[in-house]
């Protein structure tokens, strides 16, 4: 379920929520924005030498794409870094 974050730093608050304006747009901006930051959890986790938090047994991979993608989520559903609002005022034209 979507949730409505507050707005990022340099853009106008809105009386109505983008869940609530929007909600299909408002959570396909959501998504992509999980999409960036589980790619770029992906790649930071890469730079780690020993086997991470999962360590290196079989099927330890599988654990850690899954701790990215709900982290990423959940990142994404509490704000993340702010694109999702971003694209949702770009794709809106209210920039």
């Amino acid at each position: 379920m979507p949730t409505a974050t507050a707005p990022a730093v340099g853009l106008r608050a809105s009386s109505e929520s983008p869940a609530v304006r929007n909600p299909e747009l408002w959570s396909a901006c959501q998504e992509f924005e999980a999409l960036l930051l589980q790619q770029m959890l992906r790649a930071m986790s890469g730079t780690l030498t020993s086997g991470g938090m999962f360590g290196t047994a079989a099927g330890s991979g599988i654990y850690q794409e899954l701790f990215e993608s709900e982290l990423a989520q959940s990142m994404s559903r509490t704000g993340g870094v702010g694109l999702a609002q971003i694209l949702f005022k770009q794709m809106n034209r209210e920039i």
